[in-house]
């Protein structure tokens, strides 16, 4: 056996051996100059599986927080093609709601509003010939239906992405959200750690969101007009707001929709079989 140590990154040490036969000649000290040849190979190939390593763990990271979020999310290259898919979104074109994957580009179910996506996609990934990426837009793939709200597509453009630089590597030029039309209705737990609500106090703001009328929403929350003047009073120091106008609209900016701990509910629409694949997810 002949062989030595490689210095690895946070002190880290990598032995490293070559073994012969029992049958064939032992090493010798010719043999060490050709080892030492290939050290630095050794050491390129060991940072290349850290760097590697570290991708996918910053990968799994990365998707798992996406897939926890209430609203399908896609990311698209600058062809359009659909890159990354989070479970929501992978739920929703296997339902085909209001979407579907066509040779791996993202589509809606209905032909007008297909035309429209496919507009909104090309400008905000920079496809269009002589355009640069633009805004992008909103557009709505469904109506609501029985009691369901509709969804709605926000199509934008993705500047931010790590591999932009690399000539070979795919990079991300588009992003498509997809969630529900109507209003949403605040978790009360969710209001009361993110603003130091009292259990009553985050009831009666998560009402109030929903209906953006302080009766009702005291009626709803089981509480006096007056009671509900109290909890607002003090809900108002602790959010730093001055109105229920202002209230609201901090609520309706903040990113706790974005969350299944929510109270917007929705049928499973998790299937078996795959929903075109999950492209992209390291």
């Amino acid at each position: 056996m002949i062989g030595g140590h490689l210095l690895g990154e946070d002190g880290a040490k990598v032995l490293f051996g070559l073994q012969r036969s029992h049958r064939r000649r032992p090493f010798e000290e010719s043999d060490k100059p050709l080892l030492r040849l290939l050290a630095p190979h050794f050491q390129q190939a060991l940072r290349l599986h850290r760097a590697f390593s570290d991708a996918r763990v910053e990968a799994r990271a990365a998707g798992g927080a996406l897939d926890g979020l209430n609203v399908a999310v896609f990311f698209l290259d600058k062809a359009g093609r659909v890159r990354f898919a989070n479970d929501r979104a992978e739920d929703r074109v296997r339902a085909r709601e209001g979407l579907s994957l066509r040779h791996g580009r993202l589509h809606a179910t209905h032909p007008g509003r297909d035309r429209q996506l496919q507009q909104l996609i090309g400008s905000a990934a920079g496809s269009v010939p002589g355009e640069q990426p633009g805004p992008g837009g909103a557009l709505r793939i469904t109506p609501g239906h029985n009691g369901r709200p509709g969804a709605t597509a926000y199509v934008t453009a993705w500047h931010r992405c790590v591999l932009a630089e690399d000539p070979i590597a795919p990079s991300v030029a588009a992003a498509v959200l997809v969630g529900p039309s109507a209003r949403p209705v605040r978790d009360p737990s969710w209001l009361s750690g993110a603003y130091g609500l009292t259990r009553a106090e985050a009831r009666l703001v998560a009402r109030l969101v929903e209906t953006c009328d302080l009766r009702q929403a005291a009626e709803a929350a089981g509480v006096t007009r007056e009671t509900a003047r109290a909890y607002l009073k003090s809900v108002f120091r602790k959010t730093e707001c001055r109105s229920q106008v202002e209230l609201i609209g901090k609520i309706l900016a903040s990113p706790g929709a974005l969350w299944t701990g929510t109270e917007v509910k929705s049928p499973s629409l998790r299937t078996s079989g795959p929903a075109g694949g999950r492209n992209g997810r390291a």
